[in-house]
């Protein structure tokens, strides 16, 4: 236990650039902080606590392996990292990503997990493709409790890989990463409450896939089932972007309600003011004409 604490303690003295002097200023000698880090001494409780204190951890971190200090710190972290993302800003994000990963606060399995997921986005957009996907693939082999514990987070992951599998125009490995996620999300203790956004999100990107590699008929009957799943749960999220990506399968199918689905995507886009509205609007034209017997309601 006192090993134990000790390496805790100097880990995060050494990440905050802390002198030992420095840390034991007010609480103890050097020597007593030395003997600490290197496990020969027990610190008491109350010098303990005012270690902790001045590392701005709680007690419970030098004890508990899993359990999360400053959780703040790290939600606002993460949440920077995916607000850069959603931005494009991948720089940003690289360089915060970085940093973090030699953060001690950053040890737990899903946060170094998350951190090398988002580093292969920013590695996909800003270096090398193939090196980004060999990056997801070391962040997917990490393993979060029992090897057989099935999480979101693995789950998203697998999407990820087919995401940029279908960039690389590698369509049947991306139908394998998508299936697989699918399989996982339906096997997960949690698939039926919440997290509605992740089964929508894989079926929409697996539609697109699908698209791109000419198999229409799938990828119609994928961007449906995400249909389904958005009305049958009240949700709007990529409800719109859904009914365009059926629209334009079914249209390569021969089908006869392409210019509906088209129709309902642009109302839904245009209430949440989606900048696709006037390129979908192009082509909801370009069909329209292609058909001029066919009577639609105005959009």
């Amino acid at each position: 236990m006192s090993e134990h604490i000790g390496s805790r303690i100097y880990e995060l003295r050494s990440y905050y650039g802390i002198g030992q002097k420095e840390l034991a200023e007010g609480i103890c000698t050097q020597g007593n902080i030395s003997h600490i880090e290197k496990g020969n001494q027990l610190p008491n409780s109350d010098i303990l606590f005012q270690i902790a204190k001045k590392l701005g951890v709680g007690v419970q971190y030098f004890f508990e392996d899993y359990e999360a200090p400053r959780n703040n710190y790290i939600e606002d972290t993460c949440e920077m990292i995916r607000h850069y993302l959603h931005k494009h800003e991948y720089e940003r994000a690289y360089s915060i990503i970085n940093t973090e990963l030699k953060n001690p606060l950053f040890r737990r399995a899903d946060l170094k997990k998350f951190l090398l997921w988002q580093k292969s986005v920013c590695h996909f957009h800003l270096f090398s493709k193939e090196e980004a996907i060999d990056l997801l693939e070391v962040a997917i082999d990490i393993k979060i409790g029992h090897s057989r514990a099935l999480s979101m987070l693995d789950i998203e992951l697998f999407t990820s890989s087919a995401i940029m599998l279908t960039d690389l125009g590698q369509y049947k490995q991306a139908t394998l990463k998508y299936n697989t996620a699918i399989k996982k999300f339906k096997k997960h203790p949690h698939s039926n409450y919440g997290n509605i956004k992740i089964p929508i999100r894989i079926l929409y990107n697996s539609s697109i896939n699908f698209y791109r590699d000419n198999d229409f008929i799938n990828s119609y009957e994928r961007a449906n089932q995400g249909i389904k799943l958005c009305l049958e749960n009240d949700s709007l999220y990529l409800l719109g972007e859904l009914y365009y990506q059926a629209g334009i399968s079914s249209f390569k199918t021969g089908g006869k309600d392409y210019l509906s689905l088209i129709e309902s995507s642009l109302w839904l886009l245009k209430k949440k003011e989606s900048s696709h509205v006037e390129y979908i609007n192009e082509k909801y034209n370009y069909y329209k004409s292609l058909d001029p017997q066919v009577n639609s309601i105005e959009v």
